[in-house]
């Protein structure tokens, strides 16, 4: 999966920091790869700027469709990785 990094400045910098809630040591320390830390950081850019853009209210910010998407991707697949090896594991010979 590519992420490419938003480019542009932020729209309403006033409304409170764009600094993440973690540093990138700090993630690292609760076991996230420098990788993990930099998509994060990369999918809050996307949805804060998505909602700034739109003049959402901040206590209504969710991640819109694609960041959702690619958040949960990862997720989804390994999911599907792990029941396709247990049901090879254990209902297939069932049925042979």
């Amino acid at each position: 999966m590519t992420i490419t990094r938003w480019t542009q400045p932020a729209a309403a910098p006033d409304e409170g920091s764009d600094d993440p809630a973690l540093t990138e040591k700090e993630t690292g320390q609760l076991g996230y790869s420098r990788e993990e830390h930099r998509q994060a950081v990369n999918f809050r850019v996307l949805t804060v700027e998505d909602h700034r853009r739109a003049g959402t209210a901040r206590a209504q910010y969710y991640p819109p469709e694609h960041v959702g998407r690619a958040i949960c991707e990862p997720f989804i697949e390994a999911a599907t990785e792990h029941m396709e090896t247990r049901l090879s594991a254990e209902v297939d010979p069932l049925l042979d």
